[in-house]
């Protein structure tokens, strides 16, 4: 997981898996882009340039650090499951 904060409350949160040959990663953003929403993300298998609405709905750093990391929690119990 690489995360990076910029002054202003923007972010970028990039979540990548990798398991023998393959990837899977998303990415939760947070920062100005024409054509799509402050707060996107970036959908797996591979963060394409397509973006959705963030499903985060949380302002403070914190809040979106947790928010994140109990997504990745979920994920990885239902991999293990």
């Amino acid at each position: 997981m690489d995360i990076r904060w910029f002054v202003g409350s923007d972010y970028t949160i990039h979540y990548l898996e990798s398991r023998e040959e393959e990837t899977w990663q998303c990415r939760w953003d947070r920062h100005p882009k024409p054509a799509a929403p402050r707060e996107h993300y970036h959908p797996p298998p591979n963060a394409s340039a397509d973006v959705e609405q963030s499903p985060l709905e949380c302002e403070h750093h914190l809040d979106v650090l947790f928010d994140v990391l109990e997504w990745i929690e979920d994920r990885v119990q239902a991999f293990h499951a």
